[in-house]
């Protein structure tokens, strides 16, 4: 495409979680972020001991499938990486991270995947 550069490479989940610039921040504002994010992405880091420990997941496990036991009565869900509790996620760590942008600490690699352009330059 002529005129045309790539602002940002890397996986929907990097793109969505860490725009490059306000251009691809404009562009993932209007992306369904629960194609991309998983449990890892709006997990607390820490256990709450005073609720039930509720379902077990991976790391991986797609918001939507989160979203589902929520709906099925589940409080929380225990996040579980190689048998080790590593965080839960609650209804509202999900909204924290939908709607006030709230994002858990750590990383995840990921294999390359979607690339974004910027509009054509005006010359």
């Amino acid at each position: 495409m002529e005129g045309v550069r790539i602002a940002q490479s890397g996986t929907p989940r990097d793109i969505f979680s860490d725009p490059a610039s306000d251009y691809v921040a404009e562009f993932v504002a209007n992306m369904n972020p629960l194609g991309v994010l998983t449990a890892r992405d709006v997990m607390r880091e820490t256990i709450n001991h005073a609720e039930p420990p509720g379902p077990r997941q991976d790391p991986e496990t797609p918001v939507h499938v989160l979203m589902e036991m929520f709906a099925a009565g589940a409080s929380q869900v225990l996040v579980e990486e190689a048998g080790t509790a590593i965080g839960t996620v609650t209804p509202e760590s999900v909204i924290s991270r939908l709607v006030l942008d709230e994002q858990p600490k750590g990383d995840a690699a990921e294999p390359e995947g979607l690339e974004i352009g910027d509009p054509p330059r005006k010359t």
